[in-house]
């Protein structure tokens, strides 16, 4: 993974193709308007590359 980000260098288009692919489930639970944005309130998988490798899987 860390060679394919290297290659995006700064393309925001690029690397967040690169993120995407490796999430296999993204989850915002709602809370109380106003109330601040905290970490449990993401849930968060990611995606299992079974052969070891670093493969991106788009």
């Amino acid at each position: 993974m860390a060679a394919y980000w290297a290659v995006a260098g700064s393309n925001d288009l690029e690397r967040r193709i690169i993120l995407a692919s490796q999430i296999a489930k993204l989850r915002l639970r709602r809370g109380v308007v106003g109330r601040r944005f905290d970490e449990e309130r993401i849930l968060l998988e990611w995606n299992v590359v079974s052969n070891g490798s670093d493969e991106v899987h788009p």
